[in-house]
């Protein structure tokens, strides 16, 4: 077994950039859709399901990082565990 091995079985290395919370924060970011986000923002809505969970992961980190700024900024309700939790 090599030294790195541990860090690039990607389970692990998963859980150590955070994935399991950022994919469960997308998910619920696309189910919610739009709602009053204005008409710009609406296109990064139309992609399925089975689109967002295939993302890379720096894909899925600028499609949730720019969707929760979106709603930072139209002060709409956030309801992601990136808000309401300063160490996420």
């Amino acid at each position: 077994m090599h030294r790195n091995d541990r860090l690039h079985n990607f389970p692990k290395i998963d859980e150590l950039l955070g994935l399991e919370p950022l994919l469960t924060a997308a998910v619920r970011e696309l189910r919610r859709g739009p709602e009053n986000l204005p008409a710009i923002y609406h296109p990064y809505f139309q992609l399925t399901m089975l689109e967002l969970l295939i993302k890379t992961p720096l894909d899925l980190r600028g499609w949730f990082a720019l969707i929760k700024l979106a709603r930072e900024t139209s002060d709409i309700d956030l309801h992601d565990q990136f808000s309401m939790n300063g160490p996420l």
